[in-house]
């Protein structure tokens, strides 16, 4: 039996290190994915090595081509195949908009949409090869609504762009039974900025509410589905 490998990036810690605890109790052997959380990456490794996952850790800026093909070509190398891949990396910045510096809007898009393009262009061939792949790229529950952002407008740019390309991803590789879908998560547990309006479920969003979608997507029961965007938001921002 083949066993899946599955590449979550940013996963050292927070959202991405639940994710991946997740994959490796479903039996996936997870790639940890860290630029500068060395000590939380290593400390995830040991975790998921723990639950039976053959992981192993891998530095690498995925902002750029030469970063994202590094870790693509790390996880074939050890691995041979990748069957999941989970675009989680995605930096936030809280500041009003004639504040925003050019550098800062340049490494919010970077870090959100350009990270998510990168690992797609090249897992993607490979994933193409085996006539198999599932992505799952993280948005934002807001990314879709068409409206001012006036303090995060950076970040919610590059989420929109992150929903766009999964729609174009997923009607360009179906015929390679590849599904690319979104989860966009409201505000969790641990959000650096709580909404003023009351969420209609009555809660934050724990990390099993945003891993449940994973899973859901990326096993036999929704193949079918690809292009779609799973709001985990408890009825906020719909």
């Amino acid at each position: 039996m083949i066993k899946r490998t599955a590449i979550v990036t940013g996963n050292a810690k927070r959202t991405g290190k639940a994710i991946s605890i997740a994959l490796a109790k479903e039996g996936y052997d997870v790639i940890v994915h860290y630029n500068t959380s060395k000590k939380e990456a290593v400390s995830t490794e040991k975790e998921l090595r723990s639950i039976g996952s053959d992981s192993f850790c891998i530095k690498a800026d995925i902002s750029t081509a030469g970063g994202a093909k590094k870790l693509v070509e790390a996880a074939i190398r050890k691995k041979g195949r990748i069957d999941v891949l989970i675009n989680n990396v995605g930096n936030f910045l809280v500041k009003t908009i004639d504040k925003v510096t050019p550098e800062e809007w340049e490494y919010l898009l970077r870090t959100t949409a350009t990270t998510t393009f990168n690992m797609c262009h090249y897992a993607l061939p490979y994933m193409v090869k085996q006539n198999f792949g599932r992505i799952v790229n993280i948005s934002d529950s807001g990314a879709d609504l068409i409206k001012a952002w006036p303090r995060i407008t950076p970040y919610m740019a590059g989420k929109t762009s992150v929903l766009i390309l999964t729609k174009s991803l997923a009607e360009a590789y179906a015929k390679y039974d590849i599904t690319v879908n979104a989860v966009s998560p409201g505000v969790l547990e641990n959000s650096i900025v709580k909404p003023e309006e009351k969420i209609p479920k009555g809660r934050d969003a724990s990390y099993s509410d945003i891993t449940n979608a994973i899973l859901f997507l990326i096993r036999k029961e929704s193949e079918y589905i690809t292009g779609s965007n799973i709001k985990v938001s408890g009825g906020w921002n719909v």
